[in-house]
């Protein structure tokens, strides 16, 4: 049930890439845990990488995730945004959203907010609705 989500933490990684140091992680909780009506927050500036993911996720290791959320795309334009969850280890169906115009590019800053309703996580970034994905929150 959902009571079993509110220690959850935001983990956010891949958003600022540093060559000499590798991926840099962000794990941040909570406060309050995952319930509808919450919406999450992240502004940040990609650098350097053609990847990001975000997991809103009970352990560090994310081997729960309930909402895992992957912005794809290489130098030929293979852009896509990836949604998935993950239970004991094993990640469920993922779901790709082929997007265009894609929301994200390199050194350009973005606000994205991931509103949590009562059947789904539905992302926005820059204020324009992107995808979402259903959740299994009771």
């Amino acid at each position: 049930g959902q009571s079993t989500f509110l220690q959850r933490t935001l983990k956010i990684t891949d958003l600022f890439y540093n060559p000499d140091f590798g991926d840099v992680i962000q794990v941040l909780p909570i406060p309050g845990g995952i319930s509808s009506g919450r919406v999450g927050y992240l502004h940040a500036t990609l650098m350097a990488n053609y990847t990001f993911n975000i997991d809103f996720a009970q352990d560090f290791a994310v081997r729960y995730s309930i909402f895992h959320f992957k912005a794809r795309w290489d130098p030929n334009n293979d852009r896509k945004l990836v949604l998935s969850q993950r239970n004991n280890g094993t990640w469920g169906n993922p779901e790709v959203f082929p997007t265009f115009p894609f929301p994200f590019e390199l050194d350009m800053p973005f606000t994205l907010h991931v509103l949590i309703t009562p059947k789904s996580f539905d992302v926005y970034v820059n204020a324009n609705y992107c995808c979402y994905y259903n959740h299994t929150l009771a």
